[in-house]
């Protein structure tokens, strides 16, 4: 680990591309150094940015552990909102990350957060019409009456599926 740490600046930015590529042994080392888990890159992306979006699920469980041993605010990192306004959840969300929208969900995520463009995790799920991601929220949060609307006149996902296959 030390020497692909010498081409970073600080072990930071070592851990935030070890989150960003799922290297989960140097993330663990990191754990093992005391890595500030607060440490943004230079889009204000945080090590739980990148792990939601890469859907590096046993990382994040890591990280969830070393906050609550390290008695870490993990709300703060699960709400951060990076350069674009966009929380891990929002890149759970834009990914597919089911798994990972589960974790941060019982974890805290603040799912009324909006990023810059005035869109809160579901509002983006739906503007994207991902149909698992929507069901998974929805169960979790109060969806506005025009979303309940939209994802009851939405076909079903498994409708879709079986008229796509070819026999």
């Amino acid at each position: 680990m030390q020497q692909e740490e010498e081409q970073y600046s600080c072990l930071e930015e070592f851990f935030i591309d070890s989150c960003r590529f799922g290297d989960y042994e140097d993330a663990i080392g990191c754990f093992e150094d005391n890595v500030d888990l607060f440490w943004i890159d230079i889009n204000q992306n945080n090590c739980i940015h990148m792990v939601s979006a890469n859907g590096h699920l046993l990382i994040l469980e890591q990280i969830i552990s070393y906050s609550h041993k390290k008695n870490i605010d993990l709300q703060k990192l699960i709400n951060h909102q990076n350069q674009y306004g966009c929380t891990p959840l929002h890149w759970a969300v834009l990914n597919n990350q089911l798994a990972i929208i589960t974790i941060l969900l019982q974890n805290g995520a603040d799912v009324t957060i909006k990023n810059l463009n005035g869109l809160t995790c579901i509002d983006e799920a739906f503007q994207l019409d991902k149909a698992e991601v929507i069901e998974l929220l929805s169960k979790n949060i109060s969806l506005t009456e025009d979303q309940q609307q939209s994802f009851q006149e939405a076909p079903d996902v498994t409708e879709k599926d079986e008229e796509d296959q070819v026999e």
